[in-house]
Parts: C-alpha cells; sequence; structure tokens
C-alpha cells in the first residue's frame, strides 16, 4: 500500500480521503448549499480525493477512522462500509456525472 501510496498507482489498492458530506440535488447534478430548509428530501455527496487506485460505481469500501478509542472492545470493533453508487467531478456547484475516478 506505502508504494500505491507513494507512486499514487491507478492499479493499485483504492485510498480514498473522505473529506466533507455536502447536499445535492441528484436529478439537476447541483450542490444544495450546507443548510437544508423545510422537509426538502435531500440527499449527501462524498466530497473525496483518490489517493491510490480508481474508484468506481458499484463498490464497496471499508471506512477507518482517524481515533480508535481505547476502551472499545473487540466486539464494538465494527468496519464500517460505504457503497459507492455514483461518481462525479464537482465543477463549482455543478456536477458532472464519470465512470470512474482513478488516482
Amino acid at each position: 500500500i506505502m508504494d500505491a501510496l507513494r507512486d499514487t498507482d491507478p492499479a493499485g489498492p483504492t485510498v480514498v480521503y473522505l473529506a466533507k458530506f455536502l447536499a445535492a440535488d441528484l436529478v439537476r447534478c447541483v450542490l444544495t448549499g450546507d443548510t437544508l430548509v423545510g422537509d426538502e428530501d435531500v440527499k449527501f455527496v462524498g466530497l473525496c480525493r483518490v489517493f491510490s487506485g480508481t474508484l468506481r460505481p458499484e463498490t464497496q469500501l471499508f471506512i477507518m477512522r482517524e481515533e480508535e478509542e481505547e476502551e472499545e472492545t473487540k466486539e464494538a470493533k465494527v468496519h464500517r462500509a460505504l457503497f459507492i453508487e455514483r461518481i462525479f467531478v464537482m465543477k463549482g456547484r455543478f456536477m458532472e456525472a464519470v465512470q470512474e475516478a482513478p488516482a
């Protein structure tokens, strides 16, 4: 993994940093802002950077937290997973759908 990260290898294991979740209108492919008003049916997209590998739709990524609690028992250390449905390239507040996002 270290070599793939250093070389930003698109064929290496997929390593992604998820920086933030943003509210979006997926029908119009536009960000709606961080403030929610009323009973809006809002979807969220994750703003990410791909350090290694290639991110593709319909893949599953495992989530690692930055800090691990020392008090957690083995049973509590359940690996959470995130399912990638679609991938977009951000262009201002607009989003363009793409098939993959290589490192």
